[in-house]
């Protein structure tokens, strides 16, 4: 008896010390190995130049993303104080081609123009383009006096036609490049300059709504 009982002990034991092993470790997988740099670049009448790069495992995972560049990185001279979000179209290899979806100036930069008996006219619309590209713009206008009711209407309607004639006018990277570096907003201040004293018209924000 004595016996048959060293034995079960034995094989008890034999069993608790099976259970004891340690369990073979998983071998983990760094994702970051897996994963490829993209250079996102701008479209061709922003010169192609490259915004940044972006770290995706897949091509699939770069579209749709943003980055969001200053102004003066794309036209030094022009805009220190506005922003342009660009939204990934393509991919082809590691390359990432975009198109601008919303450009916008900072408060800090509006709230400098902005002086007290003044009056501040503001005005947003949404236009379409030549090539059916849904955008709404909103602008700024700015009197050296504090104008009158009947000069503010005046002056809101100059600026809504103004930017509506060349918008439909023109395709959309023609209208997206004139509204962040070109000379739209003086020529809309030259004509609405006949109604009151300007200070000058800005386009604070443009922002794609479809395409």
């Amino acid at each position: 008896m004595q016996v048959e009982e060293d034995a079960k002990s034995a094989a008890k034991g034999g069993q608790k010390d099976e259970k004891a092993k340690p369990k073979a470790k998983k071998k983990t997988v760094d994702k970051w190995k897996k994963k490829i740099w993209y250079t996102l670049y701008a479209p061709a009448y922003f010169d192609s130049k490259p915004l940044g790069e972006t770290i995706a495992e897949k091509p699939e995972m770069v579209q749709d993303r943003i980055i969001i560049v200053g102004a003066r990185e794309l036209s030094p001279a022009k805009k220190a104080s506005a922003t342009i979000s660009f939204k990934v179209r393509e991919v082809k290899g590691n390359k990432a081609y975009t198109e601008p979806i919303l450009h916008q100036v900072s408060p800090d930069y509006i709230r400098r123009l902005v002086r007290r008996r003044a009056s501040k006219i503001e005005c947003v619309q949404d236009v379409v383009t030549k090539d059916n590209v849904k955008v709404r713009v909103k602008t700024l206008a700015l009197t050296v006096r504090k104008a009158t009711n009947d000069q503010c209407t005046a002056i809101r309607k100059i600026v809504v036609d103004g930017i509506l004639d060349f918008a439909k006018s023109k395709t959309y990277d023609k209208v997206i490049t004139e509204l962040i570096f070109g000379n739209l907003p003086a020529k809309i201040t030259a004509d609405a300059k006949k109604v009151a004293a300007l200070k000058r018209v800005e386009i604070i924000k443009s922002r794609v709504l479809s395409q």
